[in-house]
């Protein structure tokens, strides 16, 4: 019924998963765990891509190794939502709402962010998040990404990705356009890492959003505005040369988005985050 696919580099994550799973999916639950050695070896694009071919089952979840399943007798529960939500793409357990046109980070916009998950950060603290309904998404997070196997048929992760980055974003933004992605509120997991961004993550990113440079139909003037400032940010955390701040800046500027007084606010950050030294 489930063919769970993991790309898996870490062989104590990986044993601790496998007999959490084992546990907690439900006593008679039909599934199966494909893991993809991968050390390095390809990204996880390819790994993901690559176990999904070898699968038995007709719902796929692709999860990372460093996670453990709270909820008893998830694998019915998940499969229940298959067959009740409306038009289900990529289903989660962590995501957002709100898509801004300049490419920051999915968990931005407080207001638009859904979250059903415990992080332990890297001091060892518990940040826990709780939904009381599952939610409608557009962009969804990787470490738990389920998906039927005719939509993976259908969009599949881009194997030109070599990295570990903006997988989860893509492949939820070209479902999101046929489909409906949702954070589900009825299962609970760990997970053992807070994440972490980096330039190689913005590039990604970058890239991703050129293809999908429009707003998401929620757009908010607020929102959009306060997208830049963050954008500018990454650009000099990670040490964006000027010639790449003007490139990108000029790539994702949209003025007739925009009213003068916002347009004047725009172009004054970003001239402040020109100049600025690292």
């Amino acid at each position: 019924m489930l063919s769970i696919i993991i790309s898996s580099y870490q062989e104590d994550y990986y044993k601790n998963l496998h007999e959490n799973i084992k546990n907690t999916i439900g006593e008679n639950f039909v599934h199966e765990i494909i893991k993809i050695d991968n050390p390095g070896l390809m990204g996880i694009c390819e790994a993901y891509n690559k176990g999904a071919s070898k699968a038995s089952y007709d719902y796929f979840l692709f999860i990372h190794e460093d996670i453990l399943f709270q909820t008893a007798d998830w694998g019915d529960k998940l499969i229940a939502h298959f067959n009740t939500l409306k038009n289900p793409g990529v289903l989660a357990v962590a995501g957002t709402s709100y898509k801004s046109v300049l490419p920051v980070g999915w968990w931005s916009f407080n207001d638009y962010r859904r979250l059903h998950i415990d992080q332990i950060t890297k001091q060892k603290e518990v940040h826990s998040h709780r939904l009381q309904h599952t939610e409608e998404v557009m962009i969804t997070d990787g470490v738990f990404l389920a998906m039927t196997k005719n939509i993976w048929n259908q969009f599949k992760f881009n194997d030109k990705n070599l990295d570990f980055h903006g997988y989860d974003i893509e492949i939820s933004l070209d479902v999101s356009k046929k489909k409906q992605n949702y954070v589900l509120h009825d299962i609970l997991i760990t997970h053992l890492s807070s994440g972490n961004i980096t330039r190689n993550w913005l590039d990604r990113l970058i890239k991703i959003y050129s293809h999908h440079n429009s707003a998401s139909d929620n757009f908010t003037r607020d929102n959009e505005i306060a997208s830049y400032e963050i954008f500018f940010r990454y650009l000099n955390r990670f040490k964006y040369s000027k010639l790449e701040k003007l490139k990108v800046f000029l790539m994702f500027y949209k003025p007739h988005m925009f009213s003068l007084r916002d347009n004047y606010k725009i172009l004054h950050m970003f001239l402040f985050y020109f100049n600025h030294k690292y």
